[in-house]
């Protein structure tokens, strides 16, 4: 028990604290040996991704949806292992998933005859995605949002607004008073006399980050973080020139420099080509002929738009419900997404399956390419889609135990063995216990 709950180091630790001497090794040993629970008639499942290594390496974990309790895992995220393990179960009914083109197409090799459901939260987030995209088009438009001609004639001031401190600087300023205020503590212990192992020992510190802070002699300040800039930057240069012989698309600039070695994603091409066309960036304020002074205020991002515009508006507080009316009038685009992500997700809750074509007739008739992809991955997965409006199954319980598995997984810093990791996250068999029963 103690080894499924703390892995082999700290169950080592533990143990030798209750009186039972034994090794890390051993510990992992029992694990081994036992055998986890049996679930060979599973009925509703959910299947997820984990991460070994994000972005790099995936596994897949599979939950039965009755019982709340993981069932299985896989070494990857591949339509054959999906469809292999539920050839090897065909207890199964109803398939619970995300949007993968890779669970769907093992969901329907291995189960043919189950019932898919697309998972409402992911659909959401594929609008909203869907949204991001145009609204990327519309980057100049969403830089009039905050212009402070736009912010003066709202609050009718004549001076500009002191600048907002962010959330993360407000952070950083509380936790430097508190290295600030724990510093003072150490610098007057030391004038009492005390060791560096009593200071620690009073302040609840390591003894070493006691020396560190007197041997600085005055209050240490942290360092910036340099962080390599993104790799999409040693492109830049083809990417300039592409842009200037009149390729705007973010999407055929990304294929181009593929062929060309770039690993990374779409996203970071269409922010960096996005500075080629924003006003008072880097390259604009070096490749305009008159010279511009550096804008005080932020420009709102495409995705923080389109986050915006997918909220309900109920929950929007003062603040965003003003910079929506802002993003209307200054992008006319937002005014016809905003009803058309409430009524989609009307359409999900509401559990009418007949209001969702009426529906992507609707979003087709809006001409946009991002919202008609979205809708044409809608008609392609009609059946789970349908099926996630009328029943109840969604994969939230599977993303809990995703989360559960990632923190049993950094525990044990990532040096765990598949078989290891898959011991202590699936229900262990129960473990005879012998209780010493007191005579009458």
């Amino acid at each position: 028990m103690i080894g499924y709950a703390l892995g082999g180091e700290a169950g080592c630790r533990l143990s030798m604290r209750l009186g039972i001497p034994i090794s890390p090794d051993t510990v992992l040993r029992k694990i081994d040996r036992n055998d986890v629970a049996a679930t060979n008639t599973p009925k509703f499942i959910g299947v997820d991704d984990w991460a070994w290594r994000k972005g790099h390496r995936y596994g897949s974990i599979l939950v039965d949806l009755e019982t709340r309790q993981p069932i299985d895992l896989l070494a990857d995220r591949s339509a054959d292992s999906l469809a292999s393990w539920l050839k090897e179960h065909p207890t199964v009914q109803l398939i619970s998933r995300d949007r993968a083109e890779a669970y769907a197409d093992g969901g329907k090799r291995g189960a043919p005859e189950a019932t898919q459901v697309a998972d409402r939260f992911h659909l959401l987030c594929n609008l909203t995605s869907a949204i991001e995209r145009v609204l990327e088009t519309k980057r100049s438009e969403l830089c009039k949002t905050c212009e402070p001609s736009e912010i003066k004639t709202e609050s009718g001031a004549g001076a500009e607004d002191p600048p907002k401190t962010t959330m993360a600087q407000e952070r950083s300023k509380q936790s430097r008073e508190r290295r600030l205020d724990l510093y003072s503590k150490v610098v007057d212990l030391q004038k009492q006399g005390l060791t560096n192992r009593a200071i620690g020992r009073a302040l609840h510190m390591g003894r070493k980050t006691v020396g560190r802070f007197l041997l600085a002699g005055q209050f240490p300040e942290r360092a910036k973080p340099r962080r390599p800039g993104p790799r999409v930057n040693k492109f830049r240069d083809y990417l300039r020139q592409r842009w200037a012989e009149g390729c705007h698309h973010a999407t055929k600039l990304w294929r181009e420099i593929q062929s060309q070695g770039y690993v990374g994603g779409r996203s970071m091409v269409a922010t960096l080509v996005s500075t080629f066309r924003t006003p008072g960036t880097k390259y604009h304020r070096q490749n305009s002929r008159q010279s511009t002074s550096k804008p005080k205020w932020k420009p709102v991002s495409p995705r923080q738009a389109a986050m915006l515009i997918a909220r309900n508006p109920e929950k929007l507080d003062a603040d965003e419900q003003q910079l929506i009316t802002r993003l209307e009038r200054a992008c006319p685009t937002v005014e016809f997404l905003r009803p058309l992500v409430r009524s989609f997700s009307e359409v999900l809750l509401g559990k009418e399956a007949a209001a969702l074509q009426p529906w992507i007739n609707r979003a087709n008739a809006l001409g946009l390419p991002a919202i008609k992809n979205f809708c044409n991955g809608l008609v392609r997965d009609r059946a789970a889609v349908t099926a996630a409006i009328s029943l109840k199954w969604s994969n939230g319980q599977v993303e809990g135990q995703v989360h559960r598995l990632k923190l049993i997984k950094r525990q044990m810093y990532g040096r765990a063995s598949f078989a290891l990791l898959r011991a202590r996250v699936l229900p262990y068999a129960p473990v005879p216990c012998y209780l010493a029963q007191s005579s009458p």
